[in-house]
């Protein structure tokens, strides 16, 4: 699940049809952004430190925004951060999160814990994948990690192209062998948010949205910030969505 932007109440219904799950200890990745473009940015933060303290089953990314977030209202150098979230109209959240001082230092504990990727079975999440770039043929995955820096993992702008490119150059092209290695030496399914599935995935753009699938790639990010949907997709036994509209 990615990319909720604040629409706790949205967020509330999906949980609501999973929680007997998760209490069963089905696993619940939340890939970030959880906060921005919507006023209940901070009590959808509050919702996710709370459940992540109740749930062991319930795993807590970073996302750009959580990053963004943090800068802006604890970095004395977050000068820059804190004009990017004026921008996006957000420069509210940041003030709030300084002036509540009741729940100021839990909230910024959370957002300093938030880690930027986890590996579980055949599965890797995090909120703007990897940086294909970075891989050398012949490396293992774990040394392809090491190089991965905490923008490639949430805030890498180019992901999306990257396996949309090397996908196609696997099929075609004079490099196809070796964008292939690529693609097929990946021991993970990459699951990942960031990009609304409705701009990756222009076909389904007036459609029902749903997960982008390239080569070992799942996008799950569903439009929330536009308004649209947040979702949640099951991933094992069986892949099952659960999508409500904002």
């Amino acid at each position: 699940m990615s990319d909720i932007h604040g629409h706790l109440d949205t967020f509330n219904r999906i949980f609501s049809s999973i929680q007997e799950k998760v209490e069963q200890g089905y696993l619940l990745i939340l890939l970030g952004d959880y906060v921005g473009y919507c006023p209940k940015s901070l009590e959808m933060l509050d919702r996710v430190i709370e459940l992540d303290a109740k749930y062991p089953s319930i795993h807590v990314l970073k996302g750009n925004w959580e990053r963004m977030l943090y800068d802006a209202a604890f970095d004395p150098n977050g000068q820059k951060a804190y004009q990017a979230m004026k921008k996006r109209g957000a420069a509210d959240i940041v003030d709030k999160l300084r002036n509540d001082r009741a729940k100021r230092l839990i909230r910024k504990e959370a957002l300093q814990s938030m880690k930027t990727h986890l590996q579980i079975g055949e599965y890797f999440f995090a909120h703007t994948g990897v940086n294909l770039e970075k891989w050398v043929e012949g490396n293992t995955w774990e040394d392809f990690l090491s190089r991965q820096t905490e923008d490639d993992l949430i805030e890498n702008r180019m992901f999306y192209n990257q396996i949309e490119e090397y996908t196609a150059r696997a099929l075609v092209g004079k490099d196809h062998e070796a964008y292939s290695s690529i693609i097929e030496e990946i021991p993970y399914h990459i699951i990942t948010g960031h990009a609304p599935v409705n701009r990756i995935n222009p076909k389904n753009k007036e459609l029902t949205p749903l997960p982008f699938v390239r080569g070992p790639v799942i996008g799950v990010d569903f439009a929330a910030s536009s308004r649209k949907h947040v979702g949640l997709l099951q991933l094992q036994p069986y892949f099952s969505l659960y999508l409500e509209k904002i």
